[in-house]
């Protein structure tokens, strides 16, 4: 997670991963799960285990005022 906004509110157990975003006066409920990955995969196509370079963080902006409900899961990549 980037930035967490002033007043934002994370009750319990989000998982905020990199490439988020959150701006002011948000809440993300209860056990909120949020997605960075387009494609994600253990191995490259060859078979090998990917590394840092085989991986390409995608973003997502929580804008200001919103609400993400308990149990969401936020796939990358939006504005919400």
């Amino acid at each position: 997670m980037r930035g967490s906004g002033a007043a934002a509110r994370f009750p319990a157990t989000p998982f905020i991963c990199e490439g988020v975003d959150i701006e002011d006066n948000v809440f993300v409920g209860h056990s909120v799960t949020f997605i960075n990955d387009l494609y994600p995969r253990a191995t490259t196509a060859s078979g090998e285990l990917q590394s840092e370079a085989d991986w390409n963080v995608e973003k997502t902006l929580v804008k200001k005022g919103a609400s993400i409900g308990s149990g969401s899961t936020i796939w990358q990549g939006h504005d919400r």
